[in-house]
């Protein structure tokens, strides 16, 4: 039995990240051209961003660092309006992209920490706790 998920516990991470790679791309191609009214409201205060509208970019609510990079992006690309949404869809997967990396460092940092102070699992091999890690990511 140990054999047969020999391939886990030795390429689980390649395993995990070209399946988050290939998950995160689907539904970003699936919901391309679909939004919901917050997505629109980070276009709109990116645009006012690019015209140079202060009164109308600062906001209390809306974080200016992702309007900032929607705008960006879209008039990067030059996208007509019919695109906004998917360039927007796109910088989302980057980010995407992006948390899947910190949470890898993390995951990588966790485990060199219970090595290192040799903390028992309760019996569960360091590639199970993995395992587990990257399932509990895909799911949120």
């Amino acid at each position: 039995m140990e054999s047969r998920f020999a391939f886990l516990k030795k390429n689980h991470l390649a395993l995990f990240v070209a399946i988050a790679i290939v998950l995160g791309a689907f539904h970003t191609w699936a919901a391309r051209h679909s939004m919901n009214p917050d997505g629109i409201s980070y276009l709109e205060i990116g645009e006012a961003y690019m015209r140079g509208d202060w009164s109308g970019a600062l906001s209390l609510w809306w974080s200016p660092l992702y309007a900032v990079m929607l705008a960006v992006a879209v008039h990067g690309v030059n996208a007509s309006p019919y695109w906004e949404f998917a360039v927007m869809h796109g910088v989302n997967f980057c980010i995407y992209l992006g948390a899947l990396a910190s949470f890898i460092y993390f995951l990588r940092g966790l485990s060199d920490w219970h090595k290192h102070r040799n903390i028992s699992n309760d019996g569960l091999e360091p590639h199970h706790l993995s395992a587990l890690g990257y399932t509990i990511f895909l799911i949120s």
